[in-house]
């Protein structure tokens, strides 16, 4: 493809700092919406949640380590621990401690399983979180190709308007001189009205775009903004794919690779409810003393006397749980099934789109270059059609027709390319190749 890049500005005299905040280029407005996209803010925000609550299942398989302490003032019947007799209405005080801790040996790796859920989980939502980007990009560009159409549209007709007012200074001359009649100019100030008409028309269409890119990069609007682009003299042929490589461009998309992800959270968490299911085996231990004000010995003698260390080995078997476990199980089985159906369904359809986009390009492509030949056999009749009426051999109506036809035929063009730009970014994005224009 034979590109001569040039810079194309409408309005060169307005300085580029002075077009506002909207930023130029098409590879700066997307590089400003990764950054400010109000869209993907609220999105890392769920990346964020995932990741804690993958750390969350990571810390959840550690021991667990508790102090405990207590302290109790009794005013009434007490017991004398060294007489072993009832003590009454006497303030007795009473301090005991403890450090404690457990851990699970082993629960049928439910808590593996969970971490492997949480992660594939994590993994899903950061890959989701390309896919958001990857459409915001594709969205600025769309818009972005749609503003530089309007652009040229607007200089158009803008351009005729011009060429028509020249025309309409020429044929009152011929009318005043006798050589053409009245009518002649009345139709060229018709005409000119009615370019008038259009070229606002399309100066606010474009000035929709422009308000609809500040909306997208959430901006305010800037009614001076200008595009940056190159101007393509030459565009190649559209890329072919086979169905191999169409598959190989959906199966490597984010939303597609994100999906699987999701599915494979599914299926860890059907062994993490079979594990739940399992017997529980428990290690736990403590260490504690106590002291009492109705016992012998000062509280640093009663303390160190009263020390109890304890280890423990625990077993839980579930025997009956109202079929709650294997309920657990079999809806973690259909979630997987439903996750698993969702990538096949979204594989077909992205796979389906793709294969569009390459058909739509070979379409438009072919569109473009017939409207490009349309639109030089128009030019050339008009530029003729322009000569017979200044020597009186057409009626300005003829002309009229000639020039009708070469615009429309322009117009055709100009959409048909810019159509098939935006057509080829689509094959590049799901290629996976960066935009740029």
């Amino acid at each position: 493809m034979k590109r001569l890049l040039i810079l194309v500005m409408a309005g060169l005299s307005v300085p580029l700092g002075a077009v506002g905040n909207i930023p130029p280029t098409l590879g700066e407005c997307i590089g400003y919406a990764m950054e400010h996209n109000l869209q993907i803010q609220e999105h890392e925000l769920s990346v964020r949640q995932k990741e804690t609550a993958y750390t969350r299942a990571r810390l959840s398989v550690l021991p667990s380590f508790a102090l405990y302490g207590s302290g109790n003032f009794n005013w009434g019947r007490s017991v004398d621990m060294q007489e072993l007799v009832i003590i009454k209405n006497k303030l007795s005080e009473s301090v005991s401690f403890s450090v404690g801790t457990e851990w699970t040996i082993f629960h049928g790796l439910y808590g593996q399983n969970m971490i492997r859920a949480a992660k594939s989980d994590f993994d899903a939502t950061l890959l989701d979180n390309d896919r958001l980007r990857n459409e915001i990009s594709l969205n600025i560009t769309e818009t972005y190709l749609e503003l530089i159409l309007s652009e040229e549209l607007a200089a158009a007709a803008e351009n005729n308007y011009e060429r028509i007012l020249s025309e309409k200074k020429n044929v009152a001359t011929l009318v005043k001189a006798g050589s053409q009649p009245g009518s002649a100019l009345y139709n060229l100030e018709s005409q000119c009205a009615g370019e008038l008409s259009r070229m606002i028309g399309l100066q606010c269409d474009n000035k929709r775009n422009i308000m609809k890119l500040a909306q997208l990069l959430n901006l305010q609007y800037d009614g001076n903004y200008r595009t940056v682009r190159s101007l393509i003299e030459e565009l190649a042929p559209p890329p072919s794919a086979t169905a191999e490589d169409i598959l190989t461009y959906a199966e490597h998309r984010p939303d597609i690779l994100s999906l699987k992800n999701a599915m494979e959270s599914k299926k860890y968490l059907i062994a993490a409810a079979k594990g739940a299911a399992s017997p529980t085996f428990s290690l736990s231990g403590s260490y504690s003393s106590y002291f009492s004000s109705t016992a012998a010995g000062s509280f640093g003698k009663q303390m160190e006397n009263n020390v109890n260390p304890s280890v423990g080995i625990s077993v839980n078997i579930p025997l009956f749980d109202g079929f709650a476990g294997m309920e657990r199980i079999r809806n973690s089985k259909i979630e997987f099934e439903k996750a698993r159906i969702l990538v096949e369904k979204r594989l077909s359809e992205l796979s389906a789109t793709i294969q569009g986009a390459f058909i739509e390009s070979e379409n438009l492509y072919q569109a473009m270059l017939a409207a490009k030949e349309k639109m030089t056999s128009a030019e050339k009749m008009m530029d003729i059609s322009l000569s017979k009426f200044k020597h009186g051999n057409i009626t300005a109506i003829e002309y009229t027709v000639s020039r009708t036809d070469f615009l429309t035929a322009q117009s055709e063009y100009l959409r048909c390319k810019w159509q098939y730009i935006f057509q080829l970014k689509i094959i590049d994005f799901y290629r996976g190749i960066p935009i740029e224009l």
